[in-house]
């Protein structure tokens, strides 16, 4: 069985999730399947990623488990103690994050290059007895 991470925040000394305009849901009441959007952490590769998920708290409501732990946000502390709450989930759908061309203008010098050109015609000049 796969294994996720999430974290929540209890800022406000409310119980709900914090991510997403999906995602407002009371933790208490999770005995039913309900679709929201996290953002997940995979433990083993530690990648990051956004992804609409069903979570429930009893595994055989869903087709697919997967567990997720569920960290408090504000004592991430290198997620070394254990998790506040552990449910199960099933990946609807991975939200990747668009792919952004971005065009760099190489066409200006650098301080750099111009150093090292001046410090070429100073030594050129040098030599021709200039």
């Amino acid at each position: 069985m796969t294994e996720y991470e999430t974290t929540i925040s209890f800022k406000e000394n409310t119980n709900q999730w914090w991510k997403g305009e999906k995602s407002s849901i009371d933790l208490t009441g999770l005995d039913e399947p309900r679709e929201v959007i996290l953002e997940l952490t995979d433990p083993d590769t530690l990648e990051i990623f956004s992804a609409n998920v069903i979570i429930c708290s009893d595994k055989e409501k869903l087709s697919e488990p997967s567990i997720l732990k569920v960290f408090n946000y504000e004592s991430m502390g290198g997620r070394k103690g254990s998790p506040m709450l552990t449910l199960y989930m099933q990946l609807i759908e991975r939200i990747d994050d668009p792919e952004v061309k971005i065009n760099i203008r190489r066409d200006k010098q650098r301080f750099a290059q111009m150093k090292g050109e001046v410090l070429k015609t100073l030594l050129s000049q040098g030599k021709n007895g200039n």
